[in-house]
């Protein structure tokens, strides 16, 4: 099951969405979604265009939204 959106003018949209000013780069997004999130040098999320694998599946995407410490992730 995908859970990533395409707009009206082809972009695919992740399944998840990072607010980059919240997050402070404790990475149990790239733990619990490890196919879609990676992380740079300092451990902020890198949002992969097309997930590796298998899609994360809504709960995943939910687990990963509830388990951020700095309620960084939304939909």
């Amino acid at each position: 099951m995908s859970d990533t959106s395409t707009s009206a003018q082809g972009v695919t949209r992740p399944p998840v969405l990072v607010d980059r000013i919240r997050c402070s780069g404790h990475g149990i997004c790239a733990q619990t979604l490890p196919g879609a999130v990676t992380l740079d040098e300092w451990g902020y999320p890198i949002l992969a265009a097309q997930p590796r694998g298998e899609s994360p599946g809504p709960r995943d995407i939910d687990l990963a939204i509830d388990l951020c410490p700095a309620r960084a992730l939304s939909r």
